[in-house]
């Protein structure tokens, strides 16, 4: 692998400062109402600019038997975010709530609540290695300079909190499955979060399904083993424009980064008429979940939860498209209650999701499924 060129950005390096969590908590719990509205303006955006694909490539063909995990046990946990992103063995959970645009870190051994954030949290999850969590701050402005992006750090041993403040004005975090310190933070910059420096990278114009083979997943970005750079991100194109909300194509499919050039990784009608509201990758996995409407169509209901008649997990090989359904919501027989969102642990081995119950009590629980390989 060549070696990466670090290099500082003209604005100065990233910093690092630790910072007084109790402080952070009362200043950021004054201001949270105010920041109600913006995801679902982040979401129509993302949507306005997903790219088109080529719709002539598809994946590879089946060469070889391909093993798909089982669940091996389930357990129910009495903490819940409408955004989550989950540790190994599921002992923090990291949650955002979106009524209050806040951001919380759960500890399965002590069942307690830290605030870390005033942010929506999307885009965030564990380093490959479970070292550390970094998700971005919408609302505390960097000492050193104002102008800079402010990130907070929670590292998994120590528990500590810190902010990292980086020359950018916008960021997009995915870390690298290659190589544990460094994040991804834009469309040419990964951040080593060791040193805090800068590395700069050129992404690929296309992409083949031939690719796929060089290339390892981690949360929403194909990194290349050969150069240890991100080299294409996944997304997700549906098309429900019906009266009635019948989805007429739903694709999971991988783009090169800088282009619309595009591979097809699955075709979720193919496998189930489901409406798909999240996904992630793991290594040569894409886990992706779909909700099934009562009438038995592929319906949109990602916000109509009373038109679901059960929640399906699916597992996808993403350099042959093999798909095979892991997980039934209904198996465990729990009556008026909706999945919203769903997270992978950096193991692979803990799939987390959140849950609503709305009668006859309103409860919110998170669900993690340990899976056996």
């Amino acid at each position: 692998m060549p070696s990466p060129i670090l290099v500082t950005p003209d604005q100065g390096p990233p910093s690092e400062i630790h910072v007084d969590v109790g402080a952070l908590t009362k200043e950021l719990h004054m201001k949270a109402f105010r920041r109600c509205f913006l995801f679902p303006i982040a979401l129509i955006l993302v949507l306005i600019h997903s790219p088109a694909r080529t719709w002539a490539q598809t994946p590879h063909q089946l060469t070889a038997a391909i093993k798909f995990p089982s669940i091996r046990s389930y357990e129910i946990v009495n903490t819940y975010g409408d955004f989550i992103a989950v540790s190994n063995e599921g002992k923090y959970i990291f949650l955002c709530w979106d009524s209050t645009a806040t951001c919380y870190m759960w500890n399965k051994e002590t069942q307690e609540l830290t605030l870390l954030a005033e942010t929506r949290g999307i885009f965030t999850k564990w380093s490959v290695d479970n070292s550390q969590l970094i998700t971005t701050d919408e609302t505390i402005a960097c000492p050193s300079d104002p102008s800079q992006y402010s990130l907070i750090r929670f590292t998994t041993q120590n528990q500590t909190v810190s902010r990292i403040c980086v020359p950018a004005k916008y960021v997009v975090l995915d870390w690298s499955p290659i190589q544990s310190q460094m994040l991804y933070v834009s469309s040419r910059q990964i951040l080593d979060t060791d040193t805090l420096q800068f590395v700069k990278f050129s992404p690929p114009d296309t992409l083949n399904p031939d690719d796929l083979k060089n290339y390892v997943g981690y949360g929403n970005n194909l990194w290349d083993v050969r150069t240890g750079f991100p080299a294409a991100r996944m997304f997700h194109k549906r098309l429900d424009e019906n009266i009635d909300g019948i989805i007429d194509h739903s694709e999971l499919f991988a783009c090169a980064f800088g282009s619309k050039s595009c591979v097809s990784i699955v075709n979720s009608l193919n496998y189930a008429n489901a409406d798909v509201f999240d996904w992630e990758l793991y290594q040569n996995w894409l886990l992706w979940g779909g909700h099934l409407a009562k009438t038995g169509e592929a319906k949109f209901t990602t916000f109509r939860p009373e038109d679901r008649a059960d929640t399906v997990l699916y597992l996808t090989d993403i350099a042959t498209g093999t798909t095979q359904e892991i997980f039934r919501f209904s198996s465990l027989q729990l009556t008026d209650t909706y999945v919203n969102t769903l997270a992978w642990s950096p193991d692979g081995e803990t799939i987390a999701l959140s849950l609503k119950k709305e009668t006859p009590i309103y409860q919110t629980n998170t669900l993690l499924l340990q899976l056996n390989w």
